[in-house]
């Protein structure tokens, strides 16, 4: 919500502290079919839109309305494999 018109003070005020509140602020994810995975806080990266740019989505074959549900299998998530970060447990197996 844009600063216009005749606001009160306080409101003001309010909507000057969205961006502190915002990283308290949590999806309830539920199975995932609402939560919009680029663009929704559902998880400590979110929203992934912060760290992945809308073109490495596209060309991963996901679009900007791709939800939780739809980055989840049965074997796990559906990231494209440049995406997913080796960790130390992983390079020494």
């Amino acid at each position: 919500m844009p600063f216009r018109g005749n606001m009160s003070w306080s409101w003001r005020k309010i909507l000057q502290l969205r961006p502190l509140v915002r990283n308290f602020i949590w999806y309830k994810l539920g199975d995932g079919s609402k939560a919009l995975a680029w663009f929704d806080s559902w998880c400590s990266l979110s929203p992934l839109a912060n760290i992945v740019s809308s073109r490495d989505v596209h060309r991963a074959g996901f679009c900007p309305t791709t939800t939780v549900r739809d980055i989840i299998t049965p074997n796990g998530w559906a990231w494209p494999s440049d995406w997913v970060i080796a960790t130390d447990n992983d390079s020494e197996e």
